[in-house]
């Protein structure tokens, strides 16, 4: 190959079978991570921590930014699907980023649901 780009790709297969569960645990540990990276520390590509102009700002053009998003609605929407909606952890974290995006109607009715799928005793 004399030019253009190269693109490898690495698949890691485990021998053993997942636990019920576990892929909707991945989901939502992706999501957090995807929600920490556009809403607090940014990691860089090798591995050092950089922060915005404010402190807390945010080193992403807008177009990795409109990617993070759009995988993190994913990541959640799979980790609902996977837990078959009854993990409230996931619907907390899908509230905070709601209301961190300035979807507050949005986070009460996420917020509701963990609610429901965890009562107060």
């Amino acid at each position: 190959i004399t030019g253009g780009s190269r693109w490898v790709l690495a698949v890691f297969l485990e021998r053993e079978k997942m636990h019920a569960g576990a892929h909707g645990r991945r989901f939502h540990e992706r999501a957090k991570w995807i929600a920490g990276t556009l809403y607090g520390e940014i990691v860089g590509r090798r591995g050092d921590v950089r922060r915005g102009d404010d402190g807390r700002g945010h080193a992403l053009d807008d177009g990795e930014r409109a990617a993070m998003e759009e995988e993190l609605q994913e990541c959640f929407a799979f980790a609902v699907e996977e837990t078959d909606g009854a993990d409230f952890e996931v619907f907390c974290n899908m509230a905070r980023h709601s209301v961190w995006g300035g979807r507050r109607e949005e986070g009460l009715r996420f917020l509701r649901r963990a609610a429901e799928l965890n009562p107060d005793p």
